[in-house]
Parts: structure tokens; sequence; C-alpha cells
């Protein structure tokens, strides 16, 4: 298959790399101030990949073809976008002009359902997913990722559908060992993952850093009680979080939900996957906060446990901006 990836991050990098090495010619799509370097040098990346159940640790430098604009008459199978959705805009753009033979396929947060996407392609056009297999981050130019033994490719069509070019794309991500799955709920079951993404950014941002946060019980109670409150604005959408996996873990009861969290995290290459995820997208993660909050509040959400995280995610943005609150 011919397949163009857009992005060049922790998600782009490792889904390019897995589908090349399973013999799909690779085009990734670059910002223009990478392309020199990117070409001549390639993508280093650090990989800790626990799928088979052992801890396998390489190191590589990942080489494609790259551009910076979609090449003319250039039909592709699949192209699959792994940028953050808060650069949703200009990428559609791109996308709305691109010829495809096979989908375009969304591996990001989506808290808008079909709504942005569908202002630039009709659905016949696109999927849905997350690549909860993946987690990482850049760091000083090297792509750093773990592929976790739990997680999955999520995908599905944005009716719900179950077609045949769902179960042709499943089959190239199983091939590639990218452990893909399929709902037949990808715009609720995208809802909460988004959730369950923009939850912890208050809480880390309070106690500087994720680890501080996943390894104290009392703080991991806090984090339940966020991700359940962000979980009530899902529901007020119409979507059922109780009923969906692997979110529905969140209702277990505390004694038991907060010893199993403590075991996960007790793993040092889980906290790394997670102090990357939210040292190179926090920007997306504080968007997240805002924009659920905001609507928990437009929806009449009683959502105090986020109001009370509200300043330290404004103190951050703020800091960043080189302001002081």
């Amino acid at each position: 298959m011919k397949i163009l990836v857009i992005g060049a991050g922790a998600i782009g990098t490792t889904y390019a790399k897995e589908l090349a090495a399973a013999d799909h010619e690779i085009t990734m799509f670059v910002r223009r101030h990478s392309l020199a370097a990117l070409t001549a040098q390639g993508i280093p990346v650090r990989c800790v990949d626990h799928r088979s159940g052992e801890r396998v640790v390489t190191e590589s430098v990942f080489h494609a073809e790259f551009v910076d604009t979609i090449p003319e008459k250039r039909v592709f199978d699949l192209i699959i976008v792994a940028t953050p959705r808060t650069e949703n805009a200009g990428v559609l753009s791109i996308l709305a002009s691109c010829p495809s033979a096979g989908p375009v396929l969304f591996l990001q947060n989506n808290w808008a359902g079909i709504a942005e996407i569908g202002r630039y392609l009709p659905a016949a056009r696109y999927l849905l997913g997350f690549p909860s297999v993946v987690g990482g981050g850049r760091r000083e130019g090297v792509v750093d990722v773990v592929l976790s033994p739990r997680g999955t490719t999520m995908i599905g069509e944005p009716d719900g559908a179950s077609t045949e070019r769902l179960k042709r794309y499943r089959e190239v991500f199983r091939a590639a060992g990218l452990r893909p799955a399929t709902t037949n709920r990808i715009i609720p079951w995208l809802m909460t993952q988004y959730v369950q993404n923009a939850s912890g950014i208050g809480l880390f941002l309070k106690y500087g850093s994720p680890r501080e946060v996943v390894r104290d019980a009392e703080r991991l109670d806090e984090l339940i009680s966020l991700t359940r409150e962000g979980l009530k604005v899902c529901a007020a959408r119409g979507a059922h979080p109780v009923t969906m996996s692997p979110i529905n873990r969140i209702y277990l009861p505390r004694i038991a939900l907060i010893p199993r969290l403590k075991r996960i995290y007790s793993n040092d290459d889980e906290i790394a996957m997670l102090e990357l995820h939210v040292e190179s997208g926090r920007d997306e993660l504080i968007a997240g906060y805002r924009e659920i909050l905001s609507e928990g509040e437009r929806l009449g959400v009683s959502m105090p446990e986020w109001s009370a995280r509200t300043e330290f995610v404004d103190r951050a943005v703020s800091e960043a901006a080189g302001l002081t609150l």
C-alpha cells in the first residue's frame, strides 16, 4: 500500500515505522523547516516494546520519503493523520484537496465528533481512531516511545457501520503488529478517551509532574474523582461511559482501583510514557481541559473538581506566555 502519514511526532513516526516494516510504501508529510534535516538524517527512534510480553529496547533511525507538500497526482491507499487536534484547521484544508484512493484515518483526540471534519470531508472519505498502543514524545531530537502490552489501535466508521474497508484496514494494522480493535461507537468512545487524557493535566501541574501523582494513593484518588466528573459531561452529551471499555474500569470501587493503578505505574516505562505524553502534548491537554469544562458548564454539569484545578492550568498558560498572575 501507498500510505501518507501526516505528523512526525511519536505517533506518526511509530505508525510509519511499523507499517514500513510490514512492506508498505511510506511518505511522511512534515513541516517545511524540518524537511532538509529529516531527508538527510532521518528520525532517531528509541523504542521500548512490551507487545510480546517481554521488554525489548531498540534504537534506530527511520528513513522514509519526507515531503512538505502533497505530491501532485500521487494517489494514496491510506492517509494517517497523527497531529494534535489543535492543528486540525490547517491539516483539514490540505486534505480537502488531496486525492486518495483510500480513506483518511484520524488517529487523534476528538471532542467534536464529525462536526469539525465534516466541514472539509464527506464521511465516505474518512475513518476515526485512536493510537493507545503507542505513547511517548520527542525529546532532544529523538522520538522516544513505549509500545503498550494493553493498548490498541481503535478504529471505527463515523456512522458506526461495519464495513469492508474497516475490515481491510484492521487487517493492515494487525499485520503490522499495531493491535487493531474496532467499535461501532467510535465517536462516544473517543469522547471518553478525550476526558481520560485531559482529566489529569490540572493535577499534574499542581503537583509538578505525573510521577508525583500516580505513585501517591491520595493523589490517585483525586485523579479518579476528576475523571469520573469529566465523564459526566460525556453522559450529558449522550454517551454511556459505564458501558465502554476500558474507561468503565474507572468506576471500580476505589479500594480496588487505586492499588490497581499503583501496580500499573510501578513500572518505570509506564510512567515514562505518561510523562513524555504530557510533556509533548501539554498544549493540547490544556485545550482539552478547558473545552470539556466549558462544555460541562454549558450543559449544566456540576464540575467542582475541574473548577478547583483551573488556577493551575491558567497559571501554566500565563507562565508560558511570559505573564504573571
